[in-house]
């Protein structure tokens, strides 16, 4: 069984082949659509947005992270945020994608408790 990436960080993803999804916004691989999110989850049209209204200049700004991340799991990145996004795969780097998508769904659980 080979496993699909769930995240990949910009210095990854910027020098290889998939520099292309900076064009279009994101790719498909291996039968999953990835796209570009910012620190926040946001996606590129999300980040635009925003960038918009606060009178920026780039949607992700130079320094901030640029990760290509899969769709489906956006909305716990958004929620849980990068880092503790991140530490939960590190943690779990092994485990199947619904393993995985049922431990981030658990951590959104128990953020919404602690709030």
């Amino acid at each position: 069984m080979s496993r699909i990436a769930i995240w990949m960080p910009e210095e990854f993803w910027i020098n290889s082949q998939l520099s292309l999804a900076r064009f279009s916004g994101g790719a498909t691989i291996g039968g999953h659509q990835y796209i570009i999110v910012d620190k926040h989850g946001r996606d590129l049209y999300e980040a635009s947005m925003a960038k918009d209204r606060a009178g920026s200049e780039k949607a992700i700004p130079p320094g901030e992270p640029a990760d290509l991340l899969r769709q489906d799991f956006q909305k716990y990145y958004k929620k849980l945020g990068r880092e503790k996004f991140l530490e939960i795969l590190k943690a779990n780097s092994y485990a199947s994608d619904e393993v995985l998508k049922n431990i981030y769904k658990e951590a959104v659980k128990a953020k919404k408790n602690n709030q």
